[in-house]
């Protein structure tokens, strides 16, 4: 099972990659293997996130609408935010990401 995670963090990079090499706006997330365990007692603790442009990011890597809560569950999930580009929105707050425990890539 490990070589599956490791293979899919592989492709994970290849893919979201070449954007950045090129120079290219782009905005990616990647989330961790589904099989990890989480604390689920505070799992659907909503997470305020003052942040617009990283709320918004942040819910179309979870796939959630405008309107659905980032809660805390979501953001255990999160491996690595990527945000970068000239063309993009600049994320100005990070008020919320501190409960990512999981997060090991961040690129602004």
């Amino acid at each position: 099972m490990k070589w599956r995670s490791a293979a899919r963090s592989l492709l994970a990079g290849v893919l979201l990659w070449p954007a950045a090499a090129f120079g290219q706006a782009h905005s990616s997330c990647a989330l961790i293997d589904p099989g990890t365990e989480l604390d689920w007692a505070t799992a659907a603790t909503p997470v305020p996130i003052v942040d617009d442009v990283l709320a918004k990011q942040l819910r179309a890597c979870f796939g959630k609408g405008p309107s659905e809560p980032i809660v805390q569950g979501d953001l255990a999930q999160l491996r690595a935010l990527r945000h970068q580009g000239e063309h993009l929105d600049a994320i100005a707050r990070l008020d919320g990401l501190e409960l990512a425990v999981n997060l090991e890539e961040l690129i602004l």
